[in-house]
């Protein structure tokens, strides 16, 4: 299913919104890689997005092993 830019956008910043505020330091690199990602979708030439991706899945996975081996909840709630 593809979203429009605009509805995407928008999911996007509420997300980053919310890791923003979660008083989770662990986050505070995946909420910078999505406000990137919301840059490059509204930018006028769309370019790779496959370095962002990376960089928010290697976040994403060091948030998720921190959770695991210091019990670190993603919402800062451990």
């Amino acid at each position: 299913m593809r979203l429009p830019t605009k509805r995407t956008v928008s999911e996007i910043d509420g997300w980053r919104r919310k890791l923003e505020t979660s008083g989770n330091p662990g986050l505070e690199p995946v909420a910078g890689n999505l406000a990137g990602l919301e840059e490059l979708l509204t930018a006028e030439k769309l370019q790779p997005l496959s370095q962002l991706l990376t960089d928010e899945g290697c976040s994403v996975t060091e948030a998720a092993e921190r959770y695991t081996t210091e019990g670190e909840a993603p919402g800062g709630r451990g």
